[in-house]
């Protein structure tokens, strides 16, 4: 069974789609000088990790940290959760649209755009 069905997705954050093509994302919303883990996870239970420490109260996610050509349009859906790395076991919570969501659903399209990096919205 994949990590998508065994998690409740429903109460996930749907984010706005995002270029495949895109070097960062950027995350506010988050405690400047504090180390985040992020975990984005696949349709096929495979997990990626990454971890930055905020600045100006975000973080910045090298995508080239991951394997090449994994966020593309072909992939489906990831998970992207969030963790403070002094607590793994609660992943943290980012409001949208006055909600607070503890994970976030990642897509990424075609696109001409010449963006080198998206803010997760």
């Amino acid at each position: 069974m994949s990590y998508l069905l065994k998690q409740d997705t429903c109460n996930c954050y749907n984010a706005v789609p995002m270029s495949q093509c895109l070097q960062e994302i950027k995350i506010n919303q988050l405690t400047t000088g504090v180390n985040y883990l992020f975990e984005i996870w696949d349709k096929f239970d495979s997990v990626e990790t990454i971890i930055d420490t905020a600045v100006s109260n975000e973080c910045t996610l090298d995508l080239s940290e991951l394997t090449p050509s994994l966020l593309n349009s072909n992939a489906g859906e990831f998970v992207l959760k969030i963790y403070d790395t002094t607590d793994l076991e609660t992943p943290i919570e980012l409001t949208f649209n006055s909600i607070e969501y503890n994970c976030f659903i990642l897509t990424f399209v075609q696109s001409n755009s010449n963006a080198t990096y998206e803010y997760l919205r």
